[in-house]
């Protein structure tokens, strides 16, 4: 069974860097600084893949309760 990681990185549509924490709702931005290959490191580290990125910045917006979150978590 794969779960969400913990934390995730991208970016928000001004572009700029946003961690989202699982479960929370909204993200925290980060100094600005991040170029877009720490925001992969950062990923890789934590575990999150493309498709994990997507679903947690909907989850953290439309909540976590959402069918894409289950799908993601039971396969």
């Amino acid at each position: 069974m794969k779960t969400l990681p913990a934390k995730c990185a991208t970016r928000n549509l001004d572009g700029h860097a946003i961690i989202i924490e699982k479960g929370e709702m909204g993200y925290y931005l980060t100094d600005g600084n991040l170029t877009d290959k720490a925001i992969g490191n950062f990923n890789e580290h934590m575990g999150a893949d493309e498709e994990a990125v997507k679903i947690m910045t909907a989850a953290s917006m439309f909540g976590w309760d959402i069918p894409a979150v289950t799908k993601y978590e039971e396969e």
